[in-house]
């Protein structure tokens, strides 16, 4: 996406010139949507501040459905220690062992996370670059009901990664007990799917993790 500048208002957060919040307005199928970073100093509460509009590296915040779903239940700056509080809460020790071993193999292979705004029920998602291209991989939801991991197809197809990558991710992942039903009709529906896995139906299983960093290895290209 080119950049642009948009007009942020400090007390309200990113608004447009007429008030309105902007973030609603950016098509979802961007996925982890554009961060804000500053390009001129802060003005006194309430004056607008131009900043300019790019991709989410280091820490920046996602916007989606989900996330809106969970600012309605309180909004604020969340991280690591947010999300792995809410798993404690409700996932089993299994399922946070595993959700554990997810999270750290990403920033040692060139990942780096985007996060939600939501207190009650945090989410991330994890970025690679693949095929030259900084995409959103795979996002963590804290939902109240099932607390999920989810494969973003979807975000990788937008960003034109080849189907044959797809494929073998796709493939690698359907080793796993259960995974084969979550992605049925991912091809028949061009790969336009962000399925979800339940951490303790799923992920936290014996072999899953192992075989998710397999499958992330192709995708990602770290072949040796």
């Amino acid at each position: 996406m080119p950049c642009g500048l948009i007009e942020r208002r400090v007390e309200d957060g990113v608004v447009d010139r007429h008030g309105r919040h902007r973030a609603a307005s950016i098509p979802g199928s961007f996925g982890a949507l554009p961060c804000l970073k500053p390009a001129f100093p802060r003005l006194r509460d309430g004056a607008y501040l131009l900043y300019p509009l790019a991709w989410p590296r280091d820490g920046c915040r996602t916007y989606g459905l989900e996330s809106a779903r969970a600012r309605s239940a309180g909004k604020g700056p969340i991280g690591e220690p947010e999300l792995f509080a809410a798993l404690d809460k409700t996932c089993s020790p299994e399922g946070v062992q595993a959700v554990r071993r997810l999270y750290d193999w990403v920033k040692p292979h060139g990942g780096d996370f985007a996060w939600g705004l939501g207190i009650a029920y945090p989410s991330t998602n994890a970025w690679f670059t693949v095929e030259g291209q900084w995409v959103c991989t795979w996002s963590l939801y804290a939902r109240s009901t099932t607390l999920t991991w989810d494969v973003d197809f979807e975000y990788l197809l937008n960003k034109g990664v080849s189907t044959d990558r797809m494929a073998a991710f796709a493939a690698t992942l359907r080793t796993i007990p259960g995974v084969d039903a979550r992605l049925a009709g991912l091809e028949q529906a061009g790969y336009k799917r962000r399925p979800s896995l339940s951490i303790d139906g799923i992920v936290a299983k014996s072999g899953a993790v192992e075989i998710i960093e397999r499958a992330l290895v192709g995708l990602v290209g770290l072949e040796a």
